[in-house]
């Protein structure tokens, strides 16, 4: 558990851009090797887990060949690698494969997140009170100017303090109510730090979140299925719509003038009619079948005053960086992940595991979250988000193993169980509900 520990505190918290061997800073170099050697130590493993791994292995084959493409197209080196820092952190997945076995092991990752977070909580304030620390050239945090006087500070980190802070929300239903105060306090501690990003879609995602929360809390006992799953897609809706603009006319305005008016970055980049302009100007560069099939991973492209080398669109960003071919495995992926959330969260939701019936709902609030900032900013394609999707997909894939894939039995009406879901070929000396990946 120490290098997962290890690679989370270099993506978030560690800066150690100033040092460099060869060229390549400390914390990448470090990163490379673990993953390497975690890689090794997969490809040995005798596990059988293809059923639930399949469609992340099927995005690390596109993320590996893209990459090649771009490389053997002579592409610009500097890009090349500064947008491989980001996705070789897809090997995250390995290093959770091998370390974290069981749910228990699974907990402990998920305190070892928390902690990472509030460090990086307390980073922000000090590049805040600090800001010409915040260099680029020295750790993974720059200085985006002054909003209403205070600097406005991006950090590697923020993100782990936004999925931190989504996740513990499942805690505030407690009724104990010294744990509820600790958490409370907890999230203060995140949010006071994250405050400083003056990123709105975060504090969108925090607000769409705690009002599924609530709604699942209060009508998830008494209504049906088809509610709670209705409910979830109009605060996605609601929040999609809150993140377009801070008022309904001038949405209308810069979305009904989209192809009239010049957009400049420096007057608009904030905004998601600026964003949508962005991302038409990456699909519009992409030419020739191959860039239509693998994508233009590694290649600049420019709108107006603005010069990019990815799309903050994290949706478009999939079809930019990786093709048709990445659109294909990246969908395989997100619909085995989305149905396994809510076939899981159904079936467990009123479970006498406390902490599994408090992790399903913490996975479905992870998933609304790392969705609406797929349109803030380029989640598939960013070291922070990889990450967070690399942790919530292993997640789930235990709880397939560990709970779902046993002939079980769970109450789904009155007076009626149901099967839950029957594997056909059990392992063969491993007591029903007991698997795990181990």
């Amino acid at each position: 558990m120490i290098w997962l520990l290890l690679i989370l505190s270099l993506n978030a918290v560690i800066p150690t851009k100033w040092l460099r061997v060869a060229g390549v800073p400390l914390g990448d170099g470090i990163s490379i090797a673990v993953y390497g050697l975690y890689l090794m130590r997969a490809c040995v493993t005798r596990r059988r887990v293809g059923q639930v791994y399949w469609p992340w292995g099927l995005c690390m084959i596109v993320v590996t060949i893209s990459p090649l493409i771009a490389l053997l197209a002579n592409r610009d080196a500097e890009v090349l690698v500064l947008t491989l820092r980001q996705t070789m952190h897809y090997l995250f997945i390995v290093l959770l494969f091998v370390e974290v076995k069981t749910l228990k092991h699974y907990r402990a990752l998920l305190s070892m997140y928390l902690g990472v977070a509030l460090v990086s909580s307390v980073a922000l304030q000090v590049y805040h009170k600090f800001p010409e620390l915040a260099n680029p050239q020295f750790a993974d945090a720059s200085f985006r100017g002054l909003v209403a006087g205070e600097p406005r500070i991006f950090t590697s980190g923020a993100g782990y303090v936004l999925f931190a802070a989504v996740g513990l929300m499942v805690l505030l239903s407690e009724s104990n109510l010294l744990r509820v105060g600790s958490v409370v306090a907890t999230e203060a501690v995140l949010l006071s730090g994250l405050v400083w990003t003056f990123i709105r879609v975060f504090f969108v995602v925090l607000v769409v979140c705690l009002f599924v929360h609530v709604t699942l809390s209060v009508f998830g006992r008494r209504r049906s299925r088809r509610f709670a799953v209705s409910m979830c897609s109009v605060a996605i809706v609601l929040g999609l719509g809150v993140q377009s603009s801070s008022s309904v006319d001038s949405l209308v305005v810069r979305l009904g003038g989209l192809d009239k008016v010049v957009m400049a970055y420096e007057e608009n980049g904030d905004t998601v009619a600026w964003r949508v302009a962005e991302a038409t100007a990456a699909l519009e560069s992409m030419q020739g079948p191959l860039e239509a099939a693998f994508g233009k991973f590694a290649s600049r492209f420019g709108h107006l005053d603005y010069v990019s080398i990815g799309v903050h669109i994290g949706w478009i960003g999939i079809y930019y960086h990786f093709g048709a071919v990445g659109v294909v495995a990246f969908g395989i992926m997100v619909f085995t992940l989305m149905r396994r959330l809510v076939r899981q969260y159904w079936a467990l939701r009123n479970s006498g595991d406390r902490f599994l019936r408090l992790l399903v709902r913490a996975h479905l609030l992870l998933w609304i979250a790392f969705t609406l900032v797929a349109f803030g900013g380029g989640s598939f394609a960013s070291g922070g988000t990889i990450i967070m999707l690399a942790i919530l997909w292993h997640g789930t894939s235990l709880i397939e193993v560990e709970r779902m894939q046993a002939p079980s039995t769970v109450p789904w009406r009155m007076g009626e169980t149901r099967a839950l879901y029957w594997n056909p070929r059990p392992r063969i000396g491993i007591a029903a509900g007991q698997q795990s990946l181990s």
